[in-house]
């Protein structure tokens, strides 16, 4: 299973599902809320976890400003916000090798696009 760290924005019945589905999961929320976007990233690259996220400015970080990634960037774009409908595209997604890849994850679909080399 994966290596998660989940930002503060995702829903707790979402973190729940992926821990029963066995993940490895740090939530943000309860280790240090509030820490900045470059924090997330690295704390992600240090502790070797997929990041999973619904704040777009972690796609602006890697690929325009050059923050190194972390191992990979799933970035959830719904709306509304419906906890067991992104529980149910985490899993899936995550069932997949999502390393190196910064993924787009809607209803819709995913959309993937290769992570730059880390830089850590």
């Amino acid at each position: 299973m994966s290596r998660l760290l989940l930002d503060e924005n995702f829903p707790a019945s979402a973190v729940g599902a992926l821990m029963a589905a066995g993940h490895d999961v740090v939530c943000l929320r309860d280790v240090d809320p509030g820490i900045p976007d470059h924090g997330v990233l690295a704390l992600a690259r240090e502790q070797g976890r997929v990041l999973l996220t619904f704040d777009s400015d972690f796609g602006e970080l890697v690929f325009r400003r050059g923050e190194a990634p972390p191992l990979a960037l799933l970035y959830f774009r719904m709306h509304p916000i419906v906890a067991v409908d992104v529980a149910a595209l985490a899993l899936a997604v995550l069932a997949m090798d999502v390393t190196g890849w910064f993924l787009v994850v809607g209803r819709e679909g995913v959309r993937q696009r290769r992570l730059p080399s880390r830089h850590d």
